[in-house]
């Protein structure tokens, strides 16, 4: 079974129990969070667009542009002008 960043944050929130204090069940929070890391990537991008500065990152590698599209973190389409993941080249 493939798994995703979601699903292993999910995992993670279960094994450290921290959905244990807002009685809120883990698929929930690890939801929330995938979102809200989203939502964040989005607010940068917008911001380098609106400053005319770059969306790309040099030094990030290939490897790690590979697993953050497969976590599903590229720009959703017709999200702003900046490059999704996968076409951000080092």
């Amino acid at each position: 079974m493939e798994t995703n960043f979601t699903d292993e944050l999910r995992a993670l929130l279960n094994r450290y129990c921290a959905e244990a204090p807002s009685g809120t069940p883990d698929f929930i929070l690890a939801e929330m969070l995938t979102g809200i890391l989203r939502e964040f990537n989005e607010a940068v991008s917008r911001r380098a667009e609106w400053r005319g500065e770059s969306c790309q990152i040099p030094a990030v590698s290939e490897q790690a542009m590979t697993r953050q599209a497969a976590f599903g973190f590229d720009r959703p389409e017709g999200h702003g002008d900046a490059q999704s993941v996968e076409e951000v080249k080092p």
